[in-house]
Formats: C-alpha cells, structure tokens, sequence
C-alpha cells in the first residue's frame, strides 16, 4: 500500500491511514540517527577539548618566546654599549699617539735647528752631531714600530665590523621567528593537532639556534675585550718607554752642546751667533710663502699632488684661515679614514715638508667628511 502524499500535504492536521511498517521503519531510523548525533556530539567535544590544549599550549610557548626575545634585545644593547667604549677607548689612543709623534716631531727640528747653527764648530761638535744621527735611526724604528701598532689597530677595527656584522645575522634571525609567530597566529585555529605539534617543534629548532649564536657571540666579544685591552697597554707601555729614553738622550746631548759653547772663545761665539742671526733671517723670509698643498691618502701616508684629486680621502691646506681640510668620498672606508684621520693630526701639528721648509704646523684640522673642497682653494697656485 503507497502513501498518498499529496493527500496529507492538502490536509495535514487531518488522521491519514499509514502502514505500521512504515511507523517502525521512521521510528528505527529514526533512533539510529540519535544515537549517531550524541556519537558525534562526543567526538566533537573531544576535539574541542584537545584544541583548547593546544591552543593554551601555544600560547605559552608565545609568550616564553617573547620573554627571550626581549632578552636578547636587552643583551644586543649591551655589547652595543660595550663596542661604543671600546671606540672611545680607540680614539683617545689614536690622540695620545698622534701628540706623541708632535712630541718627537719637535724634537727632530730642534735637532736640526742646533746641528745648522753648530756645523762648523770644532771636530767635538762633529762627534756630537754623529751621535745626534744614531739617536735619529732610533726614532726611525720607533715610527716604524708605530706603523706597526696602527696596522693591529686597524685589525681589530676589522674584527669589530665582523661583530657588527654577527649582530645584524641576530636581527635576522629574531625577525625570522616573528614572521613565524605571526603565521602561527593566523593559523592555530584551523591546524590539527600533529601541525601544531609540528610549529612547536620548528620554533624549539630556531631558539636552539639562537642560544647557540649568543653563546658564540658572547665567547668573541670577551676573546676581543681581552685581548684589545692587553695589546692597548702593552702599546702604551712600550710607547712611553721610547719617549722617555728618548727625551733624556736629547736632553743630555743638548746640555753638552750649550757646554760646549760656554767653553767657545769670543771670536768662535760671535762667528756663531752671526751664523744663526743668518739662518732665521732665511726662515723668517720663507716664512709667510705657503704653496697650495693637495695631499691624497694611499693606504699609509698622504702623497703631494699636482692638482686636487677628484676621489679617495684628500688632505688641503687653507693658509688664510690656517687650517688643514681633511675630506672623503663615500667610496673610502671606515678604516681608511680613521687611519688617515691620525696621520692628518699628526701633519696639522709638526707641518708637512716641502723641500727644505715646512708648512702647516700647528694649523687646525677640520674634518668635513663629504663636503667639497671650498671653491677659492681650487684657483691657481699663489702665495699668502
């Protein structure tokens, strides 16, 4: 017997004739269907209890990660701070050096002044003169001892940028794991379980990572702080040693000229002084005469040229407003021109020779980096 549904849907709160087999059927499934919504009902309860975990899980691993992350900025600022000190520590080395090579500049031209105005006294003052060159070769080495000790500087100025260098692969790494926290975010909601799994493993990998270039960053600092600090005062020690050894041969070797003069007759004396009147009237004429002066840095001295260069690190004198220009192009590199820097100081105390004379000494220096040279020191060559 079918079921006449079109009459029950024109009539449906009226009694209709329904088979019982058809009854039994709609109650058996009825009671099947229920059973497999309250099946479904706990599984989805179970799920929803298993991504809370995760979920809190998550959480604190997102919010360990920032304590750490926040830690690690702390600890970037403060070898940030300790590179900062060791610069400044750097500097006033570089200054007590380049007023020590002023020191025995002027030595060296007091030497010379004494050696011109006693060059034809007697053979003693010959002998004399002869032990005035061997203290000279001994300034030599000295300098060159010093060009040594630029060169370590200029090392550790290198290894310094590599650190540098270590701190910025730092930053990437943190900015990594921040790009990887946002995805995570984005996607905790809809990642099953072993996925979630999956992230928290992959972060654990990364702060491994990190733990680990810390440590090594860490063991290169004090490696560096060490041994930066034992080559400073194994420089200064020795340094000071060469100028006070030095400082006292000069002064014995002066205090036996002025003797040797004390012993002179009046005839010798007054030969003597005619000489010396001679040779500073000379000075004094030559004096006011500073040429145009273009020097360019080539890795360990300034050279003279020519004409102004048109790159590199350039050294200019200004006779009118006794200075020395020091600039540079973006090419030259930070070592180049702390190095070059130095050796400028040291040139705007003792001068600069040019033939027999020298210029520039006791000028200023002025540091204009990338500023152009001023337009009336490019003219054609004249005197002031």
């Amino acid at each position: 017997m079918s079921i006449k549904w079109y009459e029950i849907q024109s009539k449906p709160d009226k009694d209709h004739k329904v088979p019982g087999k058809f009854l039994l059927d709609q109650r058996k499934k009825i009671e099947e269907q229920t059973k497999t919504i309250e099946s479904l009902e706990g599984e989805l309860k179970k799920m929803i209890e298993q991504l809370a975990k995760a979920k809190s899980t998550l959480e604190d691993t997102i919010t360990s990660y920032n304590d750490e992350k926040e830690d690690l900025k702390a600890q970037i600022g403060n070898k940030e701070n300790k590179l900062q000190e060791l610069s400044q520590q750097i500097v006033q080395l570089e200054n007590k050096i380049a007023e020590n090579e002023s020191k025995v500049a002027n030595f060296d031209s007091q030497i010379e002044a004494v050696n011109n105005e006693k060059a034809e006294l007697s053979l003693q003052v010959e002998v004399k003169n002869s032990e005035i060159s061997d203290i000279e070769t001994q300034l030599n080495d000295t300098k060159e001892k010093i060009g040594e000790l630029e060169k370590k500087l200029n090392e550790k100025d290198l290894e310094m940028e590599n650190i540098a260098r270590d701190k910025n692969e730092i930053g990437q790494k943190v900015n990594e794991l921040e790009n990887q926290i946002e995805i995570l975010k984005t996607e905790k909601e809809e990642a099953a379980a072993n996925a979630v799994e999956a992230k928290i493993n992959e972060i654990e990998q990364l702060k491994n990572e990190i733990n680990q270039i810390k440590g090594n960053h860490a063991n290169e600092i004090t490696q560096l702080k060490d041994s930066h600090q034992n080559e400073i005062s194994k420089i200064k020690e020795e340094y000071d040693s060469k100028v006070k050894d030095l400082k006292s041969t000069h002064e014995e070797k002066i205090a036996e000229l002025d003797q040797t003069i004390e012993d002179m007759t009046p005839k010798e004396h007054v030969a003597v002084t005619d000489k010396a009147t001679e040779v500073a009237s000379f000075v004094k004429k030559d004096a006011g005469k500073i040429p145009k002066i273009y020097l360019i840095y080539e890795g360990k001295d300034f050279v003279r040229q020519d004409k102004v260069p048109q790159a590199g690190i350039v050294l200019t004198i200004d006779a009118q407003e006794s200075k020395w220009l020091l600039t540079w192009d973006e090419t030259s590199t930070f070592i180049d021109r702390k190095s070059a820097e130095r050796i400028a100081r040291s040139i705007a105390k003792s001068g600069f020779a040019v033939e027999n004379a020298r210029f520039g000494a006791g000028f200023e220096l002025e540091i204009r980096g990338e500023k152009k040279i001023p337009d009336r020191l490019l003219h054609a060559q004249h005197e002031y």
